[in-house]
């Protein structure tokens, strides 16, 4: 049985049809929403952060993207994005660590943009030694 989604506030009218349902192995209902609300990107991100399930999903908010607990001081989460730029982005703003899962090609891109970074605290860092002016 394939189990679908859909929008109770959109609902206009509902009447009792008198027939019982039975209902065999539920899915889980909360999953099925934020799979759904996830799933229409051209790119997918699977990264773990090394912090328990409600502080990732504080991070991530459930609408943005897929939880899944992989003990009790680390979170697996999917989301998407336009493409690589754009979830490297999201991701460094979450500002803290995390491991890349997938796409490996995401962890080029973090390593680029953080290369870049620190390349650019240590040009700063030698420009204060020297007396030169820095960017503030």
């Amino acid at each position: 049985m394939r189990w679908l989604t859909f929008r109770a506030d959109r609902v206009v009218e509902a009447r009792p049809t008198g027939q019982p349902v039975l209902i065999e192995n539920p899915p889980d209902a909360a999953r099925m929403v934020a799979d759904m609300l996830t799933s229409d990107y051209p790119l997918y991100a699977t990264v773990v952060l090394p912090v328990p399930l409600e502080a990732a999903q504080r991070l991530v908010p459930p609408g943005s993207g897929v939880h899944e607990s992989v003990g009790p001081e680390a979170t697996r989460v999917t989301l998407g994005g336009n493409d690589l730029d754009e979830l490297a982005t999201r991701l460094l703003s979450l500002a803290v660590p995390l491991a890349v899962v997938a796409p490996d090609e995401l962890r080029d891109v973090l390593r680029t943009r953080l290369r870049a970074q620190f390349d650019a605290l240590a040009w700063e860092d030698l420009a204060r030694r020297q007396g030169g002016e820095h960017a503030e």
